[in-house]
């Protein structure tokens, strides 16, 4: 069996699958074979020490990590999915409050429900929208749970600063609106999960027992609460390996801290630190390039990244007259290597921002290049899907005021803005819910004829579905309220009607496959919906032949034959809102990871002309390109137009 563990491994990813030390740290440089290591120490723990899987504890970063990881380990050893613990810090810390809390009504809520909400609480404070916009509240509240702290134990720094003394009331009453319905956002899963330990000595004690091995990946990712969270289920007697490359941590705009790593040596002083340099993925050339680039950053363990393979083909550079000859230049790229009988998966480009791919989208379609963006919109994010999953929280909790303002009137059914400001004046007179503010309406006949009847229709069909589905099945309830709202004929006029058809049916496939024994309908539909929201991450990659379009930061994890990094410029990249050496290398790390998805081919293009944001720019090539020694570089003069 141990020989089985080995095969094919080099002497530090072996080092690190076999270890006994008690605390781990794995620094994994892109490509090093990290996964591969992180599968076989669990293999190795459960077959040759004979750890149970439910002594297990392993935490990724994203559901698509999490799901590899398991699905690795199932072929390697039949077991119970329940039995070992594999999972996102959401996923998990979600799992712990399901199964210990004797509150289980809470409802967890994405960033749009976020969004929804805070929008709706700054117009009630009557701020200007365009002052304090949503998303930027959101992110400042998230900033500050991502610190595992409420809006009462933040001190802001500039405080006294109108602008940041609105957002922190804004997040004070956010809070409170979350705990009046039950709701979860992704910050306060963690910390309530973490207080809720810290409450429950027994709970922390048991999970303290349970979990002897720990094992944690992508920490340079890790914030202060994840931190936190770690800390309290990790005691004395339990052993943690950690697996992480500060040179790959690009999070920093959400509370991630590549300095965790160094503060766990700090406070695991008997750390043994193993280093995964040998890269498997790239040639020698796209490596010397990814290590010249990345060694101008001052604050980072020092690591190189080696190869056994041949150095390949130099980096090509291309200079663009402006955007739309940068685009011209990729397709035709493509077009040649196509037409030769390559494939287009062969190829990736990545960006700095959404906005750049527009030019290129364009010429792709125009030359009939199949092409596929990823991260753009998930499957459950698609409005069909959103509104039967609104439908279906609304239903499980008539409280939820931001499912009760998405369904009113969709389908169409003639409740309109009159309507809804006279509930939202009741539910706000009276302190009640949306749809309680309807049936005191309704009682009293506050409405007049038409628009009382509309109503009366809408609280009869929410009042019959909740009646109808409470016996039924997950994907039967679906079918019953696809049925009750004529869900079909709303999209029937559409031209991707057929589309959305299918994605509906998806949806109930996916119903049919979550099932748990011994578990009332009504439980295992908030445990569907929760699951939605927390799986809400994967990217799925189409199985067709297309060119993959995304961002530098979509991009991690994934690896590409060829890739190309568009509009390497002053002020794209690194963008112009560096205000400071920290800003400045996170962005220089987040161009290493973007190198370093390239297996074969390396083209990094610039423009002397983009026309961005409404008016013609003159940028100079990125520094980026700068700090890539010459020698490792070709630079392409021309091209043939095949167009």
């Amino acid at each position: 069996m141990y020989s089985k563990i080995i095969k094919n491994m080099n002497e530090n990813q072996i080092e690190a699958i076999t270890s006994n030390n008690k605390n781990l740290l794995i620094l994994a440089g892109a490509g090093s074979g990290k996964t591969r290591v992180l599968v076989n120490r669990i293999f190795w723990l459960i077959k040759n020490q004979n750890i149970s899987p439910k002594s297990i504890l392993a935490v990724t970063f994203t559901n698509k990590s999490s799901k590899e990881i398991y699905n690795r380990i199932n072929k390697l050893i039949k077991f119970n999915i329940n039995d070992i613990w594999v999972g996102t810090f959401h996923g998990l810390a979600y799992k712990m409050l399901y199964l210990n809390s004797n509150n289980k009504n809470f409802q967890i809520i994405d960033k749009n429900d976020q969004i929804y909400l805070i929008k709706s609480i700054t117009k009630k404070l009557n701020l200007d929208i365009k002052k304090y916009p949503p998303i930027k509240s959101m992110y400042y509240i998230n900033k500050i749970k991502n610190l595992g702290l409420y809006s009462k134990d933040y001190v802001d720094m500039n405080c006294s600063n109108e602008f940041n003394n609105k957002l922190l009331y804004i997040y004070k009453i956010y809070q409170k609106e979350c705990y009046k319905h039950c709701f979860l956002d992704f910050g306060e899963i963690l910390i309530s999960a973490n207080d809720f330990l810290f409450k429950n000595p027994v709970v922390l004690k048991k999970y303290n027992m349970q979990f002897k091995y720990i094992l944690i990946d992508e920490f340079q990712d890790i914030n202060n609460i994840q931190y936190k969270w770690i800390s309290t289920i990790k005691n004395k007697n339990n052993k943690i390996m950690v697996v992480g490359d500060d040179d790959q941590s690009i999070y920093g705009w959400r509370g991630a801290k590549s300095e965790f790593i160094q503060k766990f040596i700090f406070d695991y002083p008997d750390t043994k630190i193993i280093r995964l340099e040998q890269n498997y993925r790239s040639t020698g050339n796209i490596l010397f390039a990814a290590n010249e680039l990345i060694n101008n950053n001052n604050n980072r363990i020092k690591k190189k990244l080696w190869t056994q393979k041949k150095n390949g083909e130099l980096i090509s550079i291309y200079s663009a007259k402006n955007e739309i000859d940068e685009a011209v230049f990729i397709v035709n790229y493509i077009k040649i290597w196509k037409y030769n009988g390559g494939l287009l998966n062969d190829f990736a480009v990545l960006y700095r921002k959404n906005i750049q791919s527009n030019i290129l989208e364009k010429i792709l379609l125009r030359n009939n290049i199949n092409y596929e963006i990823l991260n753009s919109i998930n499957f459950f994010n698609r409005i069909e899907i959103k509104l039967i999953i609104f439908y279906l929280r609304f239903i499980l909790n008539n409280n939820d005021n931001i499912s009760f303002l998405k369904i009113i009137n969709t389908p169409k059914r003639g409740i309109g803005i009159n309507t809804i400001n006279k509930i939202n004046e009741i539910s706000k007179k009276y302190k009640i819910s949306l749809f309680k503010a309807v049936y005191k309406i309704l009682k009293y006949k506050i409405l007049k004829n038409r628009q009382f009847l509309n109503l009366n229709g809408f609280f009869i069909l929410i009042n019959e579905i909740k009646k109808k589905i409470i016996n039924l099945k997950l994907y039967e309830q679906i079918n019953y309220i696809i049925q009750k709202i004529d869900l079909f004929l709303m999209y029937k006029k559409k031209e991707d009607f057929k589309i959305r058809i299918n994605n509906v049916y998806e949806l109930i496939e996916l119903s049919k496959k979550f099932y748990f024994e011994n578990i009332k309908e009504t439980e295992i539909l908030k445990l569907f919906l929760s699951n939605i929201i927390l799986n809400n991450d994967n990217i799925d990659i189409k199985k067709i032949d297309s060119v993959k379009l995304m961002t530098l930061h979509s991009s991690k994890g994934l690896e590409f034959n060829q890739v190309f990094i568009i509009g390497m410029e002053e002020g794209i990249f690194p963008n112009k809102f560096i205000i400071n050496s920290k800003s400045l290398e996170e962005e220089r790390r987040l161009a290493y990871v973007g190198i370093t998805r390239a297996k074969k081919k390396l083209i990094l293009t610039y423009t002397k002309s983009r026309y961005l944001h409404g008016k013609n720019i003159f940028p100079i090539p990125s520094r980026f390109i700068k700090e890539i020694p010459k020698k490792f570089i070709k630079k392409i003069e021309n091209y043939k137009i095949i167009l």
